[in-house]
This record gives C-alpha cells, sequence and structure tokens, in this order.
C-alpha cells in the first residue's frame, strides 16, 4: 500500500512547482484533488445510467464530464495551471446549465419535475469552487466565479422558453414556481453581497491586523535586544569569574606540567645514557669493526630489539633499481630468532616506498590507519606488527635500504626512539663502510699478490722468449731459403696443374664430341632392330635395354658438352626479362617432361635484370628440372607446387626456388652439388644438373644455396651482383 499512497500523492501534485506562491501552490493541488473527485462522480453516474435507462444518449454528458474532469490534472502537469483553475471554477454552472437544456430538449416526453430544480441547487453550490480555487481578492476573479453563477440563474427560464421546454410548454405545472426561482436568485444575490462585505471588512481587518503585527515585531525586537544587553552583561560577569577561576586552574596545571616536563627531562636523561652506552658497545663491535655485515647486522637487530623493547627490528636493502626491497635480518624478540629473505615490492606498496624516499622517517602509531602504511597492513598482520618506525638509510649519497622497528600493540613514538633509530642507521652506514674498506685492502691485498706471481711469471716468460726469440731468428734463415725454394716449386707445379686442367677440359669436350657421333649411330642401329626383331619378346627386351643406357649415355655426354660450353663460354651480359626467360625454360621442359599437376608460380618484383641470358638460363632449367623430377604424387592431402622469386635487393638480385616435393636429405645436402653426384636412388638424371647450376651462376660471379625452411620446402637462393 506504501507504493500506492506514493503514486497518489506524486499524482495529485501535477504541476505544483516550489518557485510558485505558496497560494497558489495550494490551489494547484486543491484542482487536482476536486477533477479527480468529480471524475470518480461523473464514472459512477455513467455506471448508474447505464444501468437505470440502458440508453447512450443519457451517459453521453457524463462521459463527457468524465474526460474533461480526467484531464484537468495532465493539463497542470503540462504547465497549464491558470487555465486549468479557471475551467473547473467556472465550468460548472456553465455545464449544468447545457444538460439541463439538451436533456429536456431531446426527450421532452420524459422531463421530470426534479428537473427544474436540482440544476439550481447544482448551480448554486458551484459557487463553492470559484472560492476555493480563485483568488477572491483579484477583481477580475471576483467578478468571473460570483457573476457566472448568477448569469447562469437568471437565464435558467429564459434559455428554457427559448428551446420551448419550459414547464407548462412540456404539460407541467408548477404552483409557486417563479417565486421559487425568484427567491433561488434572491438568495444566491444575498450570498455574494454577504460574501462581497465579508471581503471588504476582511481586507480591513487584515489591513489594521497586519499594522498591529508590525508594531508588535518591533516592540518584539526591542525586548529582545534589551534581554540580549542584559544577557552580555551577565556574561561579562560570569566570564570575569570564569577567567580568574581559569587563571587559577592555569598556573596549577603548569605547576603540574613543569613537574611532568622535569620528569620527562629526567627519563630522557637516562634513556639518552643508556642509549649511547649501548651504541658505545656496538661501535665498538669487532663485527662492526670489521665489515663484518652478516655478524654486525644480526648484533644491531637483537641490541634494538631489547633496548626499544620493541617485537622486531629489520634492516632492508633495495634492489633492482630501488624496485624491491630485501631484508637482510630480521630479529623477532618473540621467538629470539633471525630472519631474512623477505621482499617488498614497490608495485605492491607505492605509497610506501615514495615516503621513505622523500621524507626518509615514517612513523605510524597504527600501521593500518597511517596513510602512508595502510597498504602494508596485510603483510605486517602476518607478522604481528601493528607500529612501526622506518628510517632509510644512504651510501655515498645513494639511497641503499631502509631500517624498520615493530611493535605488537600501537605505539607514539617518541624524539627518543627516532634519535636511537638515527644512531641505528648511522652505525649501519659505518658497517658499510667498514665493509668497503675491508673489501678494499683485501683486494689490494690479492691484487699485490698477483703482481708479484705475474711479474714471477713475466720473468720466466721474458726468459723463455728470449730463447724464443733466437730459435725463430734461426728457424728464418733456414725459411727463407727454403721459401725461395717453394715459391719456385708452386710457380712450377701451379703451370702444370693448370695445363693438366686445361687439357682434361679439351679431352672431355673432344671426347664427348667424338662419342655422340657412333652413340648415335647405336641410336640409329637400334630404331632398325626394333622394328626388324618386333616379334621376338626376347629380343625386344635386350633391345629396351640397349636403348636406356643408349639413352642414359647421351645424356651424359650432352650433359658435359653443357658444363664444358659454361666453363669455356664468355660473360656477356645484357637486359633479360626474367618471366619470360622462366617460361621458356618451362617449354623446353615441357617437350620431354609431363609440368602437371605441379602448380608453377612465378613472379618478379622487376621485369629485367642484367645479366647472362645463357648462363642464368641453364641455372634455372637445371633447378626446375630436379624441382619437376622429385616432386610427389599429386593428393588430395598434398598439392604439388613451385614458386619462382626475384628479389630486388640494395647490392644484387635474389631468386628463390622452392617446392614442395621429396626434398633432400641433411646428411647428403653438403654434396648435392658435386659432379655426378645423385641424393637418391629415384634420381633419372647423371648427377649433372647442380653442378651445373653452380658452375653457371659462379660463371656469374654469383652464388647458389640449398636450404630446407620452415615450411618444409625444399629451397634454393641464387644472389647475383647488380
Amino acid at each position: 500500500m506504501d507504493w500506492r499512497l506514493k503514486q497518489w500523492d506524486v499524482f495529485i501534485h501535477w504541476g505544483v512547482d516550489h518557485s510558485m506562491p505558496e497560494a497558489l501552490q495550494k490551489r494547484i493541488l486543491l484542482s487536482n484533488q476536486i477533477s479527480l473527485l468529480l471524475a470518480f462522480l461523473s464514472l459512477g453516474l455513467i455506471l448508474l445510467s447505464r444501468l437505470e435507462f440502458q440508453e447512450y444518449p443519457i451517459s453521453s454528458p457524463f462521459i463527457i464530464e468524465f474526460i474533461f474532469y480526467l484531464s484537468m490534472p495532465l493539463l497542470n502537469r503540462l504547465g497549464y495551471q491558470r487555465m486549468v483553475l479557471y475551467l473547473l471554477a467556472l465550468s460548472m454552472p456553465v455545464y449544468n446549465l447545457g444538460v439541463a437544456l439538451m436533456a429536456k430538449y431531446l426527450h421532452p416526453e420524459a422531463v421530470l419535475v426534479v428537473q427544474y430544480f436540482a440544476p439550481r441547487l447544482v448551480i448554486l453550490a458551484s459557487v463553492v469552487l470559484p472560492l476555493l480555487l480563485l483568488d477572491m481578492r483579484q477583481r477580475l476573479d471576483r467578478w468571473l466565479g460570483l457573476g457566472l453563477p448568477l448569469l447562469c440563474l437568471l437565464s435558467f427560464d429564459g434559455l428554457h422558453w427559448l428551446l420551448g421546454v419550459a414547464p407548462s410548454q412540456v404539460g407541467l405545472r408548477l404552483e409557486g414556481y417563479f417565486i421559487v426561482t425568484a427567491f433561488s436568485v434572491l438568495g444566491y444575490l444575498l450570498f455574494v453581497l454577504s460574501l462581497l462585505a465579508l471581503l471588504n471588512v476582511n481586507a480591513r481587518y487584515e489591513s489594521k491586523v497586519r499594522h498591529l503585527l508590525q508594531e508588535l515585531r518591533y516592540s518584539n525586537r526591542e525586548l529582545k535586544q534589551s534581554q540580549y544587553q542584559l544577557a552580555e552583561a551577565y556574561e561579562e560577569l560570569n566570564a570575569s569569574h570564569a577567567s580568574i577561576s581559569e587563571q587559577k586552574y592555569d598556573l596549577e596545571q603548569r605547576n603540574q606540567q613543569i613537574q611532568r616536563v622535569s620528569q620527562a627531562l629526567q627519563r630522557q636523561k637516562e634513556t639518552l645514557e643508556e642509549h649511547s652506552q649501548i651504541l658505545l658497545l656496538l661501535a665498538r663491535s669487532p663485527y662492526v669493526q670489521g665489515g663484518q655485515l652478516a655478524q654486525a647486522l644480526a648484533e644491531i637487530t637483537r641490541t634494538s630489539a631489547v633496548t626499544m623493547l620493541c617485537t622486531r627490528v629489520s634492516v632492508w636493502e633495495y634492489r633492482n633499481d630501488a624496485q624491491v626491497l630485501e631484508a637482510l635480518d630480521c630479529y623477532d624478540t618473540r621467538i629470539n630468532q633471525h630472519q631474512s629473505g623477505d621482499l617488498l615490492y614497490l608495485t605492491d606498496y607505492p605509497a610506501f616506498f615514495n615516503i621513505v624516499r622523500q621524507e626518509r622517517i615514517v612513523t605510524a602509531s597504527d600501521i593500518a590507519q597511517n596513510a602512508h602504511t595502510y597498504e602494508m597492513s596485510e603483510y605486517f598482520a602476518q607478522q604481528q606488527s601493528r607500529a612501526l618506525l622506518a628510517l632509510s638509510y644512504f651510501m655515498n649519497g645513494l639511497l641503499r635500504g631502509v631500517v624498520i622497528f615493530e611493535n605488537a600493540e600501537p605505539r607514539d613514538w617518541d624524539a627518543a626512539d627516532v634519535n636511537f633509530l638515527v644512531s641505528i642507521v648511522e652505525t649501519i652506514t659505518v658497517v658499510y663502510e667498514s665493509q668497503e674498506r675491508q673489501q678494499a685492502l683485501e683486494q689490494i691485498r690479492q691484487q699485490k699478490e698477483e703482481i708479484e706471481a705475474q711479474r714471477d711469471e713475466l720473468n720466466r716468460k721474458q726468459e723463455k722468449l728470449l730463447a724464443a726469440q733466437r730459435l725463430i731468428e734461426r728457424q728464418n734463415t733456414e725459411l727463407i731459403h727454403y721459401n725461395s725454394n717453394l715459391q719456385e716449386m708452386v710457380n712450377t707445379k701451379a703451370a702444370e696443374l693448370q695445363a693438366a686442367t686445361k687439357d682434361l677440359d679439351t679431352f672431355i669436350y673432344r671426347a664427348s664430341h667424338d662419342l655422340k657421333s657412333p652413340l648415335t649411330s647405336l641410336e640409329g642401329l637400334h630404331h632398325l632392330a626394333t622394328l626388324e626383331l618386333a616379334d621376338s619378346p626376347i629380343a625386344r627386351e635386350y633391345l629396351e635395354r640397349i636403348g636406356q643406357n643408349t639413352q642414359k649415355m647421351h645424356d651424359l655426354l650432352q650433359g658435359l658438352i653443357e658444363v664444358m660450353e659454361i666453363k669455356s663460354m664468355q660473360v656477356e651480359r645484357s637486359k633479360v626479362d626474367f618471366k619470360q626467360l622462366v617460361r621458356y625454360q618451362l617449354n623446353l621442359l615441357a617437350q620431354t617432361e609431363t609440368l602437371e599437376p605441379l602448380a608453377i608460380d612465378v613472379r618478379a618484383c622487376q621485369p629485367l635484370i642484367h645479366t647472362d641470358k645463357e648462363l642464368l638460363g641453364a641455372a634455372m632449367y637445371s633447378l626446375i628440372h630436379n624441382a619437376i623430377q622429385y616432386q610427389k604424387p599429386s593428393s588430395p592431402t598434398h598439392h604439388p607446387y613451385l614458386t619462382i622469386r626475384l628479389i630486388d635487393k640494395p647490392k644484387d638480385w635474389l631468386i628463390l626456388v622452392r617446392d614442395n616435393g621429396q626434398g633432400i636429405d641433411t646428411a647428403v645436402a653438403p654434396y648435392i652439388f658435386d659432379m655426378f653426384y645423385k641424393a637418391t636412388e629415384r634420381s633419372k638424371g647423371e648427377g649433372l644438373g647442380l653442378y651445373t647450376a653452380q658452375n653457371a651462376i659462379q660463371k656469374l660471379c654469383g652464388s647458389i644455396h640449398y636450404a630446407k625452411n620452415s615450411l618444409g620446402e625444399t629451397a634454393f637462393t641464387i644472389r647475383l651482383p647488380k
């Protein structure tokens, strides 16, 4: 039910703006309530008329009335508040007069006596709405609110007579009808005159009351001022008395404070003397003076914890460019044990790291409540610590680490605690300096021993060097003599080797040509013998073997001739269309080999390159023939392909030839460019293809290399200088 009441409250406040005068807000709120009340009343009349008369014309005015009153709050919400007030205040008499006339005019045969008196009573009662909704102090509101009902009463009988629905015209005999009408009009006039007189009297007395209220406020203001002056005087008297009491109390407090300060100074003096003795013992410690860091820190943390009555004292050192603090020694009095190795990270505790870098000293009576240490609450809760006092220490002007005093319960750290911590930090600095001094002395001693050892070694080496120098002088004399003879031998052997190589190349070239002619004759005889002995299966088998061997011999001789021609060829560079050159080699191979199903893709970043067309063509022929010969059979999971790319580099041309064939075993890869070398038993050639390609590329002052890439492809890389 609460939410329904809230919805009702929101609904009846439609159009109410708190910036309006309070009287206007009340009238708008009242207009919403009256509209809803009249709308529900109209709804009841609609239901009653439908049940009693079963005729639509009787209920139609009530439907219009229901819609009219239900729309008034919506108009208020849309900002037409003034219009709504006038409509509600003035529409009732006019509407009732119109309904009475329409009902009699449409159904004169069903007119009742009450229909001539009830509308008058409603018009008389409707005068209440202007009194509630209009400002009767305004002349226009008075005339409209009181004059319109009077006009409706006066015109009631005249309009009935004009429409032919007067009582006598519809057959009704009403005794005293006009007397009742006159009395209703006179009564309304008397009511209006009384109301106007009351409003005038009210306005006159309201002015007097306003004047009296103003005088009363002025008198009240003077009385309050007198009371305020009297209260001030009384307060001054009380203040004087309180001041005397306070001065007396202050004197007593100051005496007590002086006594407490004296006692505190005495305790502080005793504490400082105790601290001085402890610090003096620490300074004289052999661990501190000897720079023995681990032992010195253990002694310092244990002594500090006992002296300061702390539950835990720890010394930390920065690591990784001050991004991490590592615990060098942590002493816990509760378990009488030293620990080390804990790590604090800048990313986890940025506030603590920043305050330590900036202010050096951090005092936290309660870690969880301090702005700089609250983020470390979880870590110190694991250590069962509630308060801490921290101070950073420096070495050679650089931040080196932090010393932390911890307590199990909240603790207010005083100046003596801070001074002792400062002294402990200075003692730790002395330990570091002693350690560095001892390390420096040890380094000097080691360097001195090394220098002496190096000097002895140098003397021994110098003696050996003198002996070796004498030996070298003798050997140099012998070497000079031997070199003169060796140079002559090398020149002679080189000339002999060059002549032998030239003779060998000439022999191979001539032998290949000489053997090619009888081999051609042998092929012709083989062909004739095949035709003559076609009917003999045994003879045909032998002839096929002879033909195969003859073809191998022919291919071998042709390969040797090509190799010799490449070696003896003079390089003639020109502009070569790379893609056209590759297509030409593919056409040559298509005459003897089956290219399908090998997918061949040739791309060049530049259409023309400057090189020898014949030599580059021989190399490309050999590489493409090699890819065709060793391709894997096509299958749904394997699609053979060959890609050839020409890439422009700043100093050379890069040619990449890749295929996804059988590949080359890494064990035999170093030998694939050797003459007559066959990498697999599947090879149909004589082992001259890659040898020919290498000779052609080397003739062009380039290089060719084989590698198996990450995709498992067989990849040959050719580099040709520009």
